[in-house]
């Protein structure tokens, strides 16, 4: 299952907004323009269907944000107070409506669509923030739950972790950058010595083309 677009109203700053998604949809914009809006908005929805789908309740601090309370999600250039999301997939459109109260940190939404087509599609979710982890000597090790959902953690606290546990595991056909784009011999040359095996194992190759003598610290976590 694939998400084709995503509409928010009247979410922090975005008024009025339907945005295509693809395979690979890039946000560029100045400070202001709504691209952290959007990336919220597709976390707070993540992080509700976590906490308990059936409910149909947004969550507004949980584990992937933290956005405060009802005032500080809610657009207030025009005194809004009603809040939009929706989700259209290759299966269906589904969105949530509700009143936004002031001081309150979850709200109950009415629910329209399948809830069941995005709990697959929300399955392999990763949503990392703008204030990421820094190197360190030790890393932290994701919980059983978290480890569980293949969790990388907010601020990808857990990479290392997973990534010791997955060298093996195969990239998804959907992820790799397809051979039929490549336009050269260099190309082509490159990706075989990157990618030969489309394992996790490809991150260690691409850390020492991009720096080279980098080390990978999960292929000795455990030493």
């Amino acid at each position: 299952m694939s998400l084709k677009t995503l509409s928010l109203r009247n979410f922090k700053s975005v008024e009025d907004l339907t945005l295509p998604l693809e395979p690979l949809t890039v946000l560029t914009g100045l400070n202001g323009s709504g691209k952290s809006s959007v990336l919220q908005a597709i976390a707070l929805i993540k992080q509700s269907l976590d906490a308990d789908p059936r409910e149909h309740t947004w969550r507004y601090a949980a584990l992937w944000l933290h956005l405060g309370r009802s005032d500080d999600v809610l657009l207030r250039a025009k005194k809004a107070d009603t809040l939009g999301l929706a989700l259209q997939t290759d299966g269906g459109t589904i969105s949530w409506q509700c009143d936004a109260p002031s001081g309150l940190d979850t709200l109950n939404a009415s629910l329209t669509g399948d809830i069941t087509l995005l709990e697959k599609t929300f399955s392999g979710f990763q949503f990392i923030q703008a204030d990421r982890m820094t190197p360190a000597i030790q890393y932290e090790q994701a919980g059983s739950v978290d480890r569980d959902r293949g969790s990388l953690g907010p601020r990808g606290e857990y990479t290392v972790d997973y990534l010791s546990r997955h060298e093996d595991t195969r990239v998804s056909p959907i992820r790799r950058y397809p051979e039929s784009r490549l336009r050269s011999n260099e190309d082509r040359e490159l990706m075989r010595s990157i990618a030969p095996t489309a394992s996790l194992d490809v991150t260690t190759a691409w850390l020492q083309l991009l720096s080279p003598g980098a080390f990978a610290p999960w292929q000795s976590l455990w030493n």
